[in-house]
């Protein structure tokens, strides 16, 4: 591997004396400039499940960033616009999704999108629609 900092992360998860860590992390991408980014879990909802609700994007030079999504689980993500944008669809246990797009540089959030029975959907939240 070229990258060390992946070669380390990859030792780490492998050498784990059990499966927490690896459950902790999930949802890896590539983006077209090569960031890289992956959902972390901090803790564990009253039924068990880990909480994903931290995406981690970390940059050629090793910067890294963090992106916390408005609910507790997050179902998908990913790049948009050449790595520009980061957009996060998640839940809680129950109810409805939400999308959130983060400008990369700055970690803001520049939309949100929640789905009501008569709203339009979004251009930029199309790849990410998944079911509701």
């Amino acid at each position: 591997m070229k990258n060390p900092a992946i070669s380390v992360l990859m030792a780490v998860l492998v050498c784990s004396a059990s499966n927490a860590a690896e459950e902790r992390i999930s949802l890896r991408q590539v983006g077209a400039t090569g960031l890289e980014g992956w959902t972390e879990a901090v803790g564990k909802h009253s039924r068990g499940e880990w909480m994903n609700s931290t995406l981690v994007v970390r940059a050629k030079n090793g910067e890294t960033k963090k992106f916390r999504a408005g609910y507790a689980f997050i179902e998908a993500w990913g790049f948009m616009e050449n790595d520009r944008f980061v957009v996060v669809r998640s839940r809680n246990a129950h109810g409805p999704a939400r999308w959130e797009k983060f400008d990369f540089q700055s970690g803001k959030l520049v939309e949100e999108f929640f789905r009501s029975k008569d709203s339009k959907i979004p251009d930029w939240v199309k790849p990410f629609q998944g079911s509701d």
